[in-house]
């Protein structure tokens, strides 16, 4: 009677811990349910998402032939994949598990890339649909030297509204969890996210452009632009040597262009021509930038080269300009590759591939004497010129050239006119040394020679941030430069040593004056060149601190120099312009996250 009375009690509790084990399974279960959907839709998700970017490619390819019909079935394709994707990554399920602290981290990138793609697949893609049939192939967009303006100003309207659409997923990206722990996923958003970023900088440049074209090219009265062909073999800070020089004219979408001369038809100026402000003449009045072509543009800043060499030309005769265009032989191979091969008068057939080893190492051996060069130097920027004057030219294939050259640099436009350069200033066409504080790295080379070894020259750069303390922040720099030039076989005039010609010096050596763009506020704490203590000039220049020494590079040589700064506290992205040589320039970043104060 007592033992029944003492078991009484436990059966409500057995009886408790029967339906806690039953809620604990039926939890348990609706969580691997909720687990396997994840998966499920999530593999769904990453199927419409991988077909999306196949379409993608097609899709490109059909615009870029003028396959108007096809490019709009492949759109209708992607946007219907792209619309699957956010569905399946969407609901309750995933809004749920998107709030769990941590574990939701891959949940909330999965949503957002997928939301990325629809929205690019809605809004940016049909927008650059309209664009390219406004300029397809078939559209007369140049013929018998006139550009057809009504077809330029069609395509505006919808770049500038795809690169707003695209500036604000580029924003809703960057907000996106970086390391969910499932590296597959933080690859597509790295990639997507690279990809869009890209894509926007290109499309808000070819926005400006076809904005600015109809008024640059003459719709309201004619214009003048003094045309550059600057040779990179020397380099300068915006490019190279202005080895010839034109004037191209444009009224009314029809233009003209004046046969290339050689640099020196224009003679030093008595005094300068123009006043670019303390800063400017600290560091090149006494190489006479504002006097003399040669040297007109040491400054990687463009718009100072422009107004130089737009000034240098009124001073000489009389003639204002209504802005200036720079380019080089890297910017002729990218027009090459949408025209074809061009014959030239004298040489080998003119193509993509071998324009520059051409124009910038070929000429040199071939034609010893500089005057002789200089005119087969002019023969190639005419006859590049002629092509694309009359040949039956793909719009697309010209725009795409053209938008290549400006986001590597080898393509720079400067207006006169202020509003207009307002707006290029703002692009990468418009080669500006930016006013920022953000962090800062830019090497610039320029030869202190005159000889013509830098299309030999390899650079590399590597830019480490450390961590904040007390608003600053140390960062460490190293520049290698390599020169690959034989010891044999090259002219003098490619291997002048006007720097020092009264003393030997090795065949082919290389001698640079080499500067370093910093961030603004940057303090030098130490520099070493090939690991020996190294002195720099520190001087200013658009608010950057700028470090400077002159070295010798030997053929077949590398040299080191490492530059140990203390710079201000910031977490923005650091900004790293590339100068415009003949080779390109490899650049890695290291930075720590740090948080300005």
């Amino acid at each position: 009677m007592t033992d029944e009375r003492k078991s009484q009690p436990d059966l409500p509790n057995r009886q408790r811990r029967r339906w806690l084990l039953a809620g604990l399974v039926i939890n348990g279960l609706i969580g691997l349910a909720c687990v396997g959907w994840l998966i499920t839709t999530g593999r769904a998700a990453q199927t419409d998402l991988t077909a999306a970017r196949t379409a993608a490619s097609q899709l490109r390819a059909d615009l870029s032939t003028g396959n108007i019909q096809e490019a709009t079935k492949e759109l209708v394709l992607i946007q219907r994949r792209a619309a699957s994707a956010r569905r399946s990554t969407s609901g309750f399920i995933w809004n749920m598990a998107a709030r769990i602290p941590f574990a939701g981290r891959p949940v909330r990138t999965a949503q957002g890339v997928a939301a990325a793609a629809d929205t690019l697949a809605r809004t940016v893609l049909p927008l650059l649909t309209d664009a390219a049939q406004a300029l397809h192939p078939n559209t007369p967009l140049a013929s018998s030297d006139t550009v057809n303006i009504a077809a330029v100003h069609a395509a505006a309207g919808p770049l500038a509204d795809a690169a707003s659409h695209l500036a604000t997923v580029s924003s809703q990206l960057d907000t996106l969890p970086t390391h969910t722990g499932i590296a597959r996923l933080d690859r597509a958003r790295v990639a997507l996210t690279q990809q869009t970023t890209q894509l926007e900088r290109t499309t808000s440049t070819s926005a400006t452009a076809a904005r600015l074209l109809p008024p640059m090219l003459g719709a309201d009265g004619p214009r003048r632009y003094f045309l550059a062909l600057q040779t990179n073999a020397e380099a300068r800070g915006t490019g190279g040597l202005v080895g010839a020089f034109s004037m191209l004219v444009a009224d009314h979408g029809h233009i003209g262009l004046q046969q290339f001369t050689a640099d020196d038809a224009i003679p030093e100026a008595a005094k300068p021509v123009i006043s670019l402000g303390p800063d400017f003449d600290h560091r090149y009045g006494e190489a006479q930038s504002t006097q003399l072509l040669a040297d007109s543009n040491l400054s990687p800043h463009y718009p100072y080269a422009a107004r130089i060499w737009t000034r240098l030309w009124q001073d000489r005769t009389g003639q204002q300009l209504d802005g200036a265009i720079a380019t080089d032989p890297v910017g002729l191979a990218d027009l090459l590759a949408a025209t074809g091969p061009i014959s030239l008068p004298a040489g080998p057939l003119l193509t993509a591939s071998n324009a520059v080893a051409y124009t910038e190492r070929d000429l040199y051996t071939q034609y010893p004497d500089a005057a002789t060069r200089k005119q087969a130097l002019t023969q190639v920027a005419d006859s590049v010129a002629n092509a694309l004057a009359h040949q039956h030219l793909n719009p697309l294939a010209i725009l795409k050239a053209l938008s290549t050259s400006a986001s590597n640099g080898h393509l720079r436009v400067w207006s006169s006119h202020p509003e207009e350069e307002q707006h290029l200033a703002d692009t990468i066409l418009g080669g500006v040394l930016p006013d920022t504080s953000r962090p800062f790295a830019e090497l610039v080379i320029n030869n202190a020679a005159a000889s013509k070894l830098d299309y030999y020259l390899v650079r590399r750069l590597e830019y480490q941030l450390g961590t904040c303390k007390n608003g600053s922040r140390p960062s460490t720099v190293r520049i290698q430069l390599t020169n690959t030039a034989p010891r044999s076989g090259l002219p003098d005039y490619v291997v002048n040593r006007s720097d020092d010609p009264g003393h030997p010096h090795i065949r082919g050596s290389n001698f640079s004056w080499v500067s370093f763009y910093a961030t603004r506020g940057a303090q030098l704490v130490g520099a070493s060149l090939d690991s020996q203590p190294q002195l720099m000039s520190v001087d200013e220049e658009r608010d950057h601190t700028v470090l400077s020494t002159t070295m010798e590079i030997l053929p077949g040589r590398t040299r080191v120099l490492d530059l140990h700064l203390l710079e201000p506290a910031s977490d923005a992205a650091p900004l790293m312009p590339t100068q415009p040589l003949a080779r390109g320039q490899t650049t890695t970043l290291s930075t720590q996250s740090c948080r300005a104060g």
